[in-house]
């Protein structure tokens, strides 16, 4: 497969992205799509934390899906825990200085992939 990785082991490597649902809900009188921005383990591809915001991601919505990810107690587990790294996309919110001291705290590594080249993620994308 093109671009395909080794899938490593559990909690080895994660990904993270945003995606915008395509459906509509009622927020506060108008119908809107929300953002999804969710945490995927490479190795098992399982979904480790996820946020659901009727706005454009942010980096609230970042640390709210990696706040799911990181416990593991109900209602969040059993999946998730911590990461030695984390590839994201040159997103602002991925980088911005609040996140990259969040993931810095919890000493997990962040890959930051090439801009505009979505096969980079070859797990979920390619």
């Amino acid at each position: 497969m093109f671009l395909a990785r080794p899938r490593g082991w559990r909690n080895q490597v994660w990904e993270t992205d945003h995606v915008q649902a395509p459906v509509l809900v009622d927020v506060d009188g108008r119908a809107r799509r929300p953002w999804i921005t969710w945490f995927t383990d490479c190795a098992t591809n399982a979904i480790t934390g996820v946020a659901v915001t009727p706005v454009h991601p942010s980096r609230e919505s970042v640390l709210s899906a990696l706040r799911s990810a990181v416990l593991r107690e109900d209602p969040y587990g059993p999946f998730g825990g911590l990461p030695e790294k984390v590839r994201v996309d040159r997103g602002k919110d991925f980088l911005s200085r609040t996140v990259t001291a969040a993931f810095d705290l919890l000493d997990v590594t962040v890959e930051d992939l090439p801009a505009y080249t979505p096969t980079s993620r070859a797990l979920w994308r390619g």
